[in-house]
């Protein structure tokens, strides 16, 4: 269940995670807080936030940002974007979870706190 800023009209996460991603910027905004992304980090973590809390694959993720091609069968662009991203992220109270051979889901803020 996607929603829209009624401002802005950018995408927002799910309430739970209290997380927003504003792709035009590059930035993920954590409680007011902007956090500054690369273009690839942005998209990434907008994929994560989408599906949360929902486990998002490799495939589903370098669909949406690559649209399906990548760099070849070894390439671990996304496993150092997710590195990165927890770096940037794990400060503010969010966990990427590596769910082994299924894929990634972020968690973070009340969705944490609940658990």
């Amino acid at each position: 269940m996607k929603q829209n800023c009624p401002t802005c009209g950018a995408k927002l996460s799910p309430a739970s995670l209290n997380l927003r991603v504003i792709l035009e910027e590059n930035v993920a905004i954590v409680q007011g807080e902007r956090i500054c992304l690369t273009a690839r980090e942005a998209e990434v973590l907008s994929v994560l936030v989408d599906r949360a809390p929902r486990v998002a694959s490799r495939d589903q993720i370098e669909l949406e940002i690559y649209g399906g091609a990548n760099d070849g069968p070894d390439s671990n662009c996304i496993d150092v974007m997710l590195s990165k991203l927890r770096s940037k992220l794990g400060v503010h109270g969010y966990i990427i979870e590596n769910k082994w051979g299924r894929g990634w889901r972020i968690r973070g803020g009340r969705d944490l706190a609940d658990a």
